[in-house]
């Protein structure tokens, strides 16, 4: 099983059992996607924050390779406190 997960936030703690499933083999591809990559771009160049530049592509080309894709789509919003 193929799963794709289009999240509001980089932080992958809020969707830590799909990468345990992943681990224990029962999911055989997990991919994250951001879904602000114009705020990932600007904190990246200010040193606000430091994400990687992969995860900054990766949110640019997200939603065409979620068009295009085979995999089960999971939108995750973060828990707001």
């Amino acid at each position: 099983m193929k799963i794709t997960i289009y999240g509001d936030s980089l932080n992958k703690g809020y969707v830590k059992s799909f990468y345990y499933l992943e681990s224990i083999g029962k999911i055989d591809r997990l991919r994250y996607f951001g879904t602000k990559p114009f705020y990932y771009t600007l904190s990246k160049l200010k040193n606000f924050r430091n994400y990687t530049f992969k995860d900054i592509i990766y949110s640019y080309i997200a939603p065409f390779i979620l068009l295009f894709s085979d995999d089960i789509f999971i939108v995750s919003p973060p828990p707001y406190s």
